[in-house]
């Protein structure tokens, strides 16, 4: 099974979003090695910083190795965004750096590392075509934890850490660039690719004010979690697909319908590069905010 290609950008001097490329065409192109989010670095006068550190040690590596390339200078800093399998099990690639994240993550990783989280995923049968690199994951959790905003200085540039909210996820930390207007993201933003209902801290209600943030904060360049680079209007479709969606189910909700009869007459968005994601997975999204209505 083939590693998805990475392409490294340099968005603006000594600023690099590294993604994905990946056609959408199939489950296991998707999957590949580990369905690697989008990510990014950082060059300072002395050291790096890396947003998210992608799923496995290798996808790691190889954002260590263009760190190398192109800054050879020690990465000292890695931001976990939130604690979903792609975005923390790249953390072992970066030994000797500082790992940071936002409370709520720091809090559930640890709880999952009680759990043996890393032996539940593998023996899910979605991930069996990468079920033994996953039980090769040695999980480091972070070192350091926030609540609200950390303000970090990247050499003379500053990057702000910023809890926008839930989403995907309870909590989901964004990384901001403020002079540059460069704001990296994370599964807050999705740039065509399906959303994912199956955390069980997922809010549609508080990922549509997450977006509205982002928003207000008027980025010039946005790293989606997952996609290729995106812009406000990108923010603003994501935005209303959600909102969509939500009207849908309070209006089929008003004629006394349970999920199941939502679920057979609501209308998803396509998404025409993942003709192979499950339906059911969309639909899940139903459950999500029927059960924020009943609160």
């Amino acid at each position: 099974m083939s590693h998805p290609p990475t392409d490294f950008q340099e968005i603006a001097p000594g600023v690099w979003a590294v993604l994905t490329q990946f056609d959408g065409g199939s489950f296991e192109g998707w999957l590949g090695e580990g369905f690697a989010p989008n990510s990014g670095f950082v060059v300072g006068d002395d050291g790096v910083l890396v947003i998210d550190p992608r799923m496995f040690k290798r996808q790691a590596e190889e954002v260590a190795a263009k760190v190398a390339q192109v800054a050879g200078r020690p990465v000292r800093h890695v931001v976990n965004t939130h604690w979903h399998n792609d975005h923390v099990f790249g953390n072992e690639g970066f030994g000797g750096a500082t790992i940071i994240a936002g409370r709520k993550t720091f809090e559930a990783l640890a709880f999952l590392a009680t759990v043996d989280i890393v032996q539940v995923w593998a023996d899910d049968p979605i991930f069996a075509p990468v079920a033994d690199q996953i039980r090769a994951v040695n999980l480091i959790l972070p070192h350091v934890a926030f609540e609200g905003e950390l303000v970090l200085r990247v050499g003379g540039r500053r990057v702000v850490l910023r809890s926008l909210g839930g989403g995907e996820t309870a909590d989901t930390i964004v990384a901001y660039l403020p002079e540059e207007k460069i704001l990296f993201a994370s599964d807050l933003v999705l740039n065509g690719t399906p959303p994912y209902f199956g955390d069980p801290t997922v809010s549609v209600n508080d990922w549509i004010a997450s977006l509205e943030a982002v928003e207000r904060m008027a980025p010039r360049v946005i790293v989606p979690g997952h996609g290729p680079l995106a812009g406000l209007d990108d923010v603003r479709r994501m935005a209303d697909d959600l909102r969509d969606y939500r009207r849908q189910v309070i209006e089929l909700a008003r004629e006394r319908l349970t999920p199941q009869q939502i679920k057979e007459r609501v209308r998803l968005r396509d998404y025409p590069g993942y003709p192979w994601f499950p339906r059911e997975a969309l639909l899940s999204g139903v459950d999500v905010i029927y059960k924020e209505l009943k609160r």
